[in-house]
């Protein structure tokens, strides 16, 4: 069982849990703890939420959020997660915006915008042409292929 095992089940048999509570009952070094958990949330795995004034409580996220009433987020949500494990970025972050506006909640809305943050941040940048020219252009790797030949 590896630390990411170990925190989900231990969060999974002790809710509403602190990041300290879980490296210490987990067993993990606290200074993996933070990033562990960070990967956590984006991948939607946890949810942190407020217990007893305490705003880094951690808890599993439950299936039954995504209702019957939010199908369209689902379905949003499915396409940018596969555009994801395909290394599509920008397709990702793209649908990920419509989920954030098909969402029905804030909790919702907030995963899907720091989902989309993510796949910005994986995608890297646009290059422009080094030529440049009056028309605002951009310069697709495997597209420039063709201009060797």
């Amino acid at each position: 069982m590896n630390i990411r095992d170990k925190a989900v089940e231990f969060v999974r048999s002790h809710p509403d849990s602190s990041a300290k509570q879980i490296a210490d009952g987990a067993g993990i070094p606290r200074r993996v703890i933070q990033t562990l958990l960070a990967e956590l949330l984006v991948c939607e795995v946890l949810q942190r939420h407020t217990v007893n004034n305490n705003p880094y409580s951690y808890r599993l996220v439950q299936e039954d959020e995504f209702t019957e009433s939010n199908q369209k987020y689902r379905a949003l949500r499915e396409k940018a997660l596969s555009r994801e494990k395909a290394g599509m970025w920008r397709r990702a972050a793209h649908f990920w915006l419509l989920a954030m506006d098909a969402a029905k909640d804030e909790d919702t809305r907030g995963r899907a915008a720091a989902r989309r943050e993510h796949c910005i941040s994986c995608g890297g940048t646009l290059r422009t042409h080094p030529e440049g020219s009056s028309v605002s252009s951009v310069s697709v790797p495997h597209l420039d292929l063709w201009r060797d030949f």
